[in-house]
């Protein structure tokens, strides 16, 4: 078995789930990822400014505004 910590593996590991990443989180989420990305949306509120957000791990919602 691979060392799963070796950055070569989380590389590839990455890479071979990188196509079907989005839709399996929809599923496993039961179409939540999308409500919590929205939801986060809404709380930052509108701005004439460009926003860049980045998603850091904030599958389970858990992200403070």
């Amino acid at each position: 078995m691979n060392n799963i910590y070796e950055p070569k593996f989380v590389k590839q590991l990455f890479n071979q789930m990188s196509g079907s990443y989005e839709r399996m989180n929809y599923i496993t989420s039961f179409g939540f990822s999308i409500r919590w990305r929205k939801q986060f949306l809404n709380k930052l509120g509108k701005s004439e400014h460009n926003l860049n957000v980045i998603d850091l791990l904030s599958g389970l919602g858990e992200n403070w505004v």
